[in-house]
């Protein structure tokens, strides 16, 4: 047994705050300043493309603004999961889990990830891809 193993931790408070309501809120207050990051870049760069965020109440979106084919990435929560639909098609289902370190992260495709890897894996593509 290592020592980090018998620090004493409160698991039961952190496991109870470890649900998708509480990680969705956090991928969507991370989305939202993700957005603002990269318009402040798209905009000292001279770029033409930026990107808007809309609050569904029970979803949101990100988007592209200003180019020939729109992509609009739509965030929702549906039980015990997150999905993420590209123009109407689900391309990224997320649940949660909590880890033995006493950590809750997301689970994509069996990849365990914090919501940053996750929106990352969702936006990077739509903030630095070929229409940009």
């Amino acid at each position: 047994m290592t020592d980090e193993s018998k620090i004493e931790i409160d698991w039961v408070t952190q496991r109870a705050a470890c649900s998708v309501m509480d990680m969705f809120l956090s991928v969507k207050s991370g989305a939202l300043s993700d957005v603002e990051k990269r318009n402040v870049i798209s905009k000292a760069t001279d770029k033409r493309h930026f990107f808007g965020f809309k609050d569904h109440g029970s979803g949101f979106s990100v988007y592209t603004e200003a180019v020939a084919v729109p992509v609009i990435l739509e965030f929702r929560t549906s039980g015990s999961a997150i999905s993420v639909s590209r123009n109407g098609n689900v391309i990224h289902t997320a649940t949660i889990t909590f880890t033995h370190e006493c950590e809750c992260k997301l689970v994509v495709n069996g990849e365990e990830l914090y919501p940053w890897q996750f929106r990352k894996k969702v936006l990077e593509l739509l903030f630095f891809g070929e229409h940009v």
